[in-house]
């Protein structure tokens, strides 16, 4: 994401321009709050509604633009940035 970040803000003809950039993957609030949880070995509790957690539609980032305008991608996936970071 930071390069995607570098390589927009490098350009001229940015000023104005909403760029989506970040993870196109769909995860649960539960998901990763798991994830967190067994990768830095916490003994925290979560707390799960009964019913199941909504996705959020909408809010996933449409990266077709930086795509197209950069050629940029995302280089790996939020649960291996999440490993690569939280592994202690």
């Amino acid at each position: 994401m930071v390069e995607g970040l570098l390589q927009f803000l490098a350009r001229d003809d940015g000023a104005g321009t909403v760029l989506d950039l970040g993870s196109d993957e769909i995860l649960r609030i539960a998901e990763v709050a798991s994830m967190v949880k067994r990768l830095t070995s916490s003994s925290a509790t979560i707390f799960e509604e009964s019913e199941e957690e909504p996705l959020l539609d909408g809010l996933v980032p449409d990266l077709t633009y930086a795509k197209a305008l950069l050629g940029w991608t995302p280089k790996q996936t939020f649960r291996k940035g999440l490993i690569e970071n939280l592994s202690f």
